[in-house]
């Protein structure tokens, strides 16, 4: 009996050591990975010349990326297999977007004028759109360019797809622009205000840093002096969480179709302005400011539908407009008041 028990003691002790040792291998690859993830970084922000006094005017700030640095350190960032690429592209969707950013709430414009140094359009991004910190005092906005020549109504139904697993039978038709609109230049408006309002809320505090640390930039901010943060913020809430569980997008856990409708079905008297703003803290301050402006701003359609053997099953819009979301409106409202006396501010201590 001896034997056999020393035999299986021995082999708790090997498993639990390889064990040991996976982890700590596994670790180390991580620290190496975040540090040649920071040397990259570091390469990019010293050795770029791209920044926002280069371009005085952000309807210039538009290009193909040919950054070789900042490509090699979103890469590396992302750790994807599939290579974000430099793509050829032209300035004609761009050009029909700057009337249309014209529109824009003023501190919003003035922000970008400000703090955005780029708008790369990029191949095979991995996803529609990224943003990356530059330095102590801007923002670099990644366009992928098959997202941003697509259908504003196409692309908002695809990236919905990517959520749930349709049945046979089923299909999705979800709006955010009327027939009028459904051009790319539109496409391209929603994914930047969705990018800009992540910079703003690192910015304003609202949102942690884009290094996953869940650090709040708190009084050494990235623009000290110019943002405070704010003592009201927006995140979502453990009471959030309860009445609508987070969506994975753009993976391999989808839900059923008829979870889909379930919580679809429940979206409008939610705190949540989209389904897409259930993903994460990040997600839902960016896509609520979003819709904040697309929807009770400008009055413009968001709306889900979802039909069964081309019979309308579900056809929810967005409920920003409705009573229970009053206090998060006024937050995002305040938000856009406090740029344009915050930029106001920061030009005054520059001149």
């Amino acid at each position: 009996m001896k034997k056999p028990l020393l035999y299986l003691f021995l082999g708790i002790f090997l498993g639990a050591m390889g064990l040991y040792v996976t982890r700590v291998f596994r670790s180390q690859l991580r620290k190496r990975h975040a540090s040649q993830v920071e040397l990259a970084r570091i390469d990019w922000a010293e050795q770029s010349h791209s920044n926002v006094s280069a371009n005085p005017h952000f309807r210039n700030r538009f290009s193909v990326c040919d950054d070789e640095l900042l490509l090699n350190y979103f890469n590396l960032k992302r750790d994807r297999k599939t290579q974000a690429l430099k793509v050829e592209s032209n300035l004609e969707t761009w050009n029909r977007f700057l009337p249309l950013f014209e529109r824009w709430p003023q501190g919003l414009q003035d922000y970008c004028e400000r703090y955005v140094s780029h708008v790369y359009v990029v191949g095979q991004l991995g996803s529609s759109a990224y943003v990356l910190q530059q330095n102590d005092s801007s923002f670099t906005i990644l366009i992928d360019h098959e997202a941003m020549e697509s259908l504003p109504n196409d692309w908002f139904t695809n990236r919905e797809r990517t959520s749930v697993d349709l049945a046979s039978g089923y299909t999705i038709n979800h709006r955010i622009e009327a027939d009028s609109n459904n051009r790319p230049e539109f496409t391209l408006e929603s994914l930047l205000m969705h990018e800009v309002a992540h910079c703003i809320g690192i910015t304003t505090g609202q949102t942690r840093k884009f290094d996953s640390s869940w650090e709040r930039l708190g009084e050494n901010s990235l623009l000290e002096g110019v943002f405070q943060a704010s003592n009201v913020s927006l995140e979502m809430t453990p009471e959030n969480r309860e009445h609508f569980e987070d969506l994975h997008y753009y993976r391999n856990q989808r839900l059923s179709i008829e979870e889909y409708i379930k919580r679809l079905s429940s979206l409008r008297n939610s705190p949540f302005p989209t389904m897409y703003s259930s993903v994460n803290d990040l997600e839902y301050f960016a896509d609520y400011f979003y819709a904040y402006v697309h929807c009770f701003v400008q009055q413009r359609p968001l709306a889900y539908s979802v039909y069964k053997q081309n019979k309308k099953e579900v056809a929810i819009e967005c409920g920003i407009s409705l009573p229970h979301h009053e206090k998060s409106r006024a937050i995002i409202s305040n938000i856009l008041i406090e740029l344009d006396s915050n930029i106001q501010k920061a030009d005054a201590r520059n001149n």
